[in-house]
């Protein structure tokens, strides 16, 4: 369901921008297309890992914590979470790629 999500999020952002043509006013600038691109990759880059992998792993460590009475060595969930957000930055980077 993330990888739809990112990939929703993602189209639904560079094609808003073609279509109210903020795309192309900004590139009519002295501004490259990457370097466009490439802002609107990080700034939704930061929002996607900060709702989808940061908030739900830190939540779903203490739901585990609180239902199993088991603690979880922190490390190993890091881990798990730079995992998921790899995955979502693959997905990201796969979408902005096709959408170009």
């Amino acid at each position: 369901m993330a990888a739809g999500g990112v990939a929703v999020k993602a189209q639904d952002a560079l094609i808003g921008e073609k279509r109210s043509g903020t795309a192309a006013w900004v590139l009519s600038k002295p501004i490259s297309r990457y370097a466009f691109l490439l802002a609107k990759l990080a700034a939704d880059l930061i929002g996607i890992l900060m709702t989808m992998v940061i908030v739900q792993g830190v939540i779903a460590y203490f739901i585990f914590k609180a239902c199993t009475n088991i603690s979880f060595p922190i490390p190993n969930c890091l881990a798990a979470m730079g995992l998921v957000a790899l995955f979502q930055i693959f997905f990201l980077c796969l979408t902005y790629m096709l959408g170009q």
